[in-house]
């Protein structure tokens, strides 16, 4: 299938009329140029240029999407491409523990928080594999042998790191465009819950619209910022809130008969640090409640142990 992006020009893109989104519960509205949302996918493409009301108003209303989410789509929607947010600065563990008392403040990247190099990984050679993709956009897992081996020595997370998600819709062309926005965290005083948090959103926000390399790419940035995450104790609270934000979104797996591609993600990483994650009484409480999360989790572990 043709990359409608790909065929849309820059000059087409600015040249096109202004299409307003009203976006969130208090209907904040973008201007944007309408080829540039159209050329994303097929459903924004029916949107503006179908017999919709949407279309004849030059207007659309998505209350369900906040306006951060939507900022990082129109950046994407222009330049292909979206930036992560920064991690912010817990100061204490008791304002934390008291729901923020204290305004967080980013993490300056030449601060505390190490900026990794943009060329982390052979792009080209991931494009150009000859191995099969599977379902849930992410390249096939090592040989069972392999993974024994990793865990005979205790790092469940190599195994983890080395699978490859996203950029499965993406062309050769489209690598060049791409920048890795990845942070270290070194102080468990370092929340990423904002970063783990902006990707799945705008996953959500791809996966309902049809947007897929832009899901890819999603996937792909979550999966880099979590391969590099430091788990402190304290930081466990991040990836609680992650597992819970996609098990409120996606689709069961009961009505699509698969698990959902962030899902699959998450639980992945979640199985891998179950140990440090057990102690938390937020994680306990989302297994508590049962459903498809502790489905997924279970499943997983019950793969690990064969």
């Amino acid at each position: 299938m043709a990359d409608p992006i790909a065929e849309t020009s820059f000059e087409d893109i600015i040249q096109s009329d202004l299409f307003t989104f009203y976006i969130g519960k208090e209907r904040q509205p973008f201007l944007a140029h309408s080829k540039a949302v159209a050329a994303t996918s097929a459903v924004f493409d029916r949107l503006i240029n179908g017999d919709m009301s949407e279309a004849r108003s030059r207007s659309a209303e998505f209350q369900e999407i906040d306006p951060a989410t939507f900022i990082r789509f129109l950046e994407y929607a222009y330049r292909h491409d979206y930036a992560s947010p920064l991690p912010v600065q817990v100061t204490t563990d008791t304002e934390a523990s008291i729901g923020g008392a204290q305004e967080l403040s980013p993490i300056s990247p030449q601060g505390s928080t190490q900026v990794l190099p943009e060329a982390v990984a052979d792009r080209s050679a991931w494009a150009n594999s000859t191995s099969a993709p599977s379902d849930y956009c992410a390249l096939p897992s090592p040989p069972i042998a392999t993974r024994k081996q990793i865990r005979s020595q205790g790092n469940a997370r190599a195994l983890f790191n080395r699978r490859k998600y996203g950029f499965q819709t993406f062309n050769a062309s489209s690598f060049s465009n791409v920048r890795e926005d990845l942070y270290l965290n070194t102080l468990p005083s370092q929340s990423f819950a904002p970063v783990f948090l902006a990707h799945a959103k705008l996953y959500a926000l791809a996966e309902m619209h049809m947007v897929l390399p832009l899901r890819d790419l999603t996937l792909h940035k979550l999966h880099s910022a979590l391969a590099r995450f430091q788990l402190f104790p304290e930081r466990l609270t991040d990836i609680v809130e992650l597992a819970r934000f996609a098990y409120e979104q996606g689709a069961d797996r009961a009505v699509a008969g698969k698990i959902d591609p962030l899902r699959d993600l998450v639980v992945d990483f979640v199985a891998c640090e179950k140990k440090a994650l057990s102690k938390d009484p937020e994680f306990r409480n989302l297994m508590d409640g049962g459903g498809e999360f502790a489905g997924d989790f279970w499943d997983v572990v019950s793969r690990e142990e064969v």
